[in-house]
């Protein structure tokens, strides 16, 4: 390697001689790091990812996550409307400013919800989101009123369409170092083809067994699904999505 000597001129208050100081450099090659950033460089360059099995598993995980979102979207929520007018004796206008009241809500109130996620990583949020979403979907399987009805939209809302799709979204964005556009395109449109059979299953179930009994089977589907999936399928960590 190349040596570079620098003749350092230094006078003391004793009247020393001057001294030359030897340094040396040695430069690096183009393209590769050195040190103990070097690993670290190599793993951002292969992606990040320990293996195939483990990125499909996040990206399942991501499609299961947005499917269940429908439970707190317009086309889920929308095939109990005429049970909800008829039952709580509600015009559609107070239902609909009921959906409205737990939609602005979620707005205000999911950046929040971000901000704890960056802190505590996807799988620990997950767990309490699903949690608090099917006690939300409990409360409107109970509703007595318009208000305890805004209360549920709430929670469905919040919880629902907007943190567990975002945990969704984040789990495969901070997994994914190559490949993410791809990732996303298929837990997304997994989740979309899913998702569109939803409204139809759940209007069947409000036809047979009724609408309260319909919120409780959902709340128990997500609890049954979601979170076993939050425990399989996302890696454990202290950081990102395993964590």
């Amino acid at each position: 390697s190349a040596q570079i000597t620098v003749a350092a001129i230094r006078t003391n208050v004793t009247g020393a001689e001057p001294s030359a100081v030897t340094t040396s450099r040695t430069p690096t090659t183009p393209g590769k790091s050195t040190g103990a950033a070097t690993e670290g460089a190599r793993t951002w360059l292969r992606g990040g990812r320990a293996s195939a099995s483990g990125d499909s598993r996040v990206v399942a995980f991501s499609a299961i996550a947005m499917t269940a979102t429908v439970f707190g979207q317009t086309p889920g929520v929308a095939v109990f409307v005429d049970a909800l007018v008829s039952d709580l004796r509600l015009d559609r206008a107070q239902v609909s400013a009921a959906y409205a009241v737990g939609t602005l809500a979620s707005a205000f109130l999911l950046p929040l919800i971000g901000r704890r996620m960056d802190v505590v990583g996807v799988r620990r949020s997950t767990l309490l989101i699903v949690s608090g979403f099917g006690l939300s979907m409990l409360v409107l399987g109970s509703a007595q009123g318009l208000a305890w009805l805004a209360a549920g939209f709430v929670g469905i809302r919040l919880l629902g369409q907007g943190a567990l799709g975002l945990a969704g979204r984040n789990a495969v964005t901070l997994h994914f170092r190559v490949g993410l556009g791809r990732a996303v395109a298929i837990s997304g449109s997994a989740a979309a083809i899913a998702s569109s059979m939803v409204p139809f299953v759940l209007a069947a179930a409000i036809a047979s067994v009724g609408w309260r009994e319909t919120w409780v089977a959902a709340a128990l589907s997500v609890w049954v699904v979601v979170l076993p999936a939050t425990l399989l399928l996302l890696p454990r960590g202290d950081r990102g999505a395993g964590a």
